[in-house]
């Protein structure tokens, strides 16, 4: 019980730096209000795992004394914490998703 309540104060934590962080990109993004035909469209649709999840997972791998992500991710993460994170990714999808949020994470507190 005691780790199921860390978890959900690391996410709690991590929600609200994810949304701060949103608030603080979109007011210093540059807005293309007259995009050129030549611009690839991009999406904008959110992810089935949130970006706050994601980092919460990262963080108790760094404060965990596992060796590896993968062995973390797989044997610890989609068996133990499953129904904490319902939403879960496959690892190879987790693992491309990571570099979206690799600036959030070395902002984090």
């Amino acid at each position: 019980m005691k780790l199921i309540s860390k978890v959900t104060e690391i996410y709690c934590i991590a929600d609200d730096f994810c949304k701060e962080y949103e608030l603080e990109l979109n007011k210093k993004a540059l807005s293309l209000s007259n995009p050129s035909p030549n611009t690839p469209k991009t999406r904008n649709r959110k992810g089935r795992m949130s970006d706050a999840e994601m980092i919460t997972i990262l963080v108790l791998f760094h404060s965990n004394t596992f060796r590896n992500f993968k062995h973390f991710y797989l044997f610890y993460v989609c068996r133990e914490l499953k129904e904490e994170f319902p939403n879960l990714l496959s690892y190879t999808r987790f693992v491309e998703r990571m570099p979206r949020v690799a600036v959030p994470l070395l902002l984090f507190p």
